[in-house]
């Protein structure tokens, strides 16, 4: 459980609860036993761009709601994060409005077939094949890996500049509630003027919402 705002208590709970996320109030590590899972032979990634918000969340779904694909991540990125992605490489599509990055474990499979199930399903949500960008070796991986990390980079960048403190949430849910959290955002936004970025782990259920502001008040 993730908590920041203070102790994580309830009835029942298992004590390990409470000592995540407490910062050292309750106790210190003093030793770790660690766990590496093997990285996988060959790694497929793909960039799909979507012209709407919605058409990524019904993506994102698609593939969680499919084991035994190998995913290996799922990420999400909201308009506005397109929009900073946009200033790192001009080929995104012009009309993109979302966009999901993923990262699937094609060990043991050809490249055609790797790529045969996603050509199938991601025409199925008002996205084409032409607006989606698939790894085709370690070098391209590289670039969309360092793609995606040029969001919070850039968000950071964008908060030095104003000279404000950084006001963010870093919020996981249980897979039932996430809609409702993402229409909270989606909602909140909506009726606000505030400058915002939302991205980050859509398949754990988890985003970071970075609110932009431009003054004091």
């Amino acid at each position: 459980v993730k908590n920041s705002c203070g102790y994580f208590a309830k009835d029942g709970m298992d004590l390990i609860d409470l000592f995540i996320g407490q910062e050292g109030t309750l106790s210190i590590i003093t030793g770790i036993e660690m766990g590496l899972v093997k990285k996988p032979a060959q790694i497929l990634s793909l960039f799909v761009f979507f012209k709407e918000e919605e058409n990524a969340w019904a993506f994102s779904d698609k593939v969680k709601g499919s084991p035994g694909r190998g995913v290996l991540s799922v990420e999400y990125f909201d308009r506005n994060a397109v929009g900073l992605l946009k200033r790192k490489s001009p080929n995104i599509p012009p009309d993109s409005a979302a966009a999901i990055f993923l990262e699937q474990d094609s060990s043991g499979m050809s490249e055609g077939d790797a790529v045969a199930w996603w050509e199938s399903v991601i025409p199925k949500f008002n996205t084409s094949l032409d607006a989606t960008w698939v790894a085709m070796n370690e070098k391209n991986a590289r670039s969309f890996t360092e793609l995606r990390y040029a969001i919070p980079e850039s968000v950071n960048e964008i908060i030095r500049r104003s000279g404000f403190h950084k006001f963010s949430t870093d919020i996981a849910v249980p897979a039932d509630k996430f809609q409702e959290m993402l229409n909270f955002y989606s909602n909140s936004f909506k009726t606000s003027s505030l400058d915002h970025v939302i991205f980050g782990h859509i398949g754990e259920n988890h985003l970071n919402v970075n609110i932009l502001h431009k003054s004091r008040d």
